[in-house]
């Protein structure tokens, strides 16, 4: 994977997450997620970003609970907690809902 500036991250990817390919939204989804840890700041506005998986098909959920599990644990901070009760009860609801997610892993 290749890193880039935070900035011009959010906005490539950004772009690629609206493709109508799934494969092509899942890996725009969870470049932007492990950019944004690598860059190890942006981590409030890249929660905001990838709430737009709450309308999302299941695999592309999947792909973000398993890049949310990659985060440096030191880059979360209690204001993320919110962001993340959010994605859990988005994802739980979801009617596609496959049940095999990384939610358990990431919370440990």
């Amino acid at each position: 994977m290749t890193y880039y500036d935070l900035e011009e991250a959010r906005a490539r990817y950004a772009e690629e997450a609206k493709a109508s390919v799934v494969d092509d939204r899942i890996t725009a989804i969870r470049n932007y997620i492990l950019n944004t840890s690598h860059n190890e700041r942006g981590m409030t506005e890249m929660f905001e970003w990838i709430k737009r998986v709450k309308n999302e098909q299941d695999p592309v959920r999947q792909s973000t609970w398993s890049a949310l599990s990659q985060i440096k644990p030191k880059l979360l901070e209690m204001e993320h907690f919110p962001h993340i009760q959010e994605l859990i009860d988005f994802t739980v609801e979801a009617r596609d809902n496959s049940g095999n997610y990384n939610i358990t892993y990431f919370l440990t």
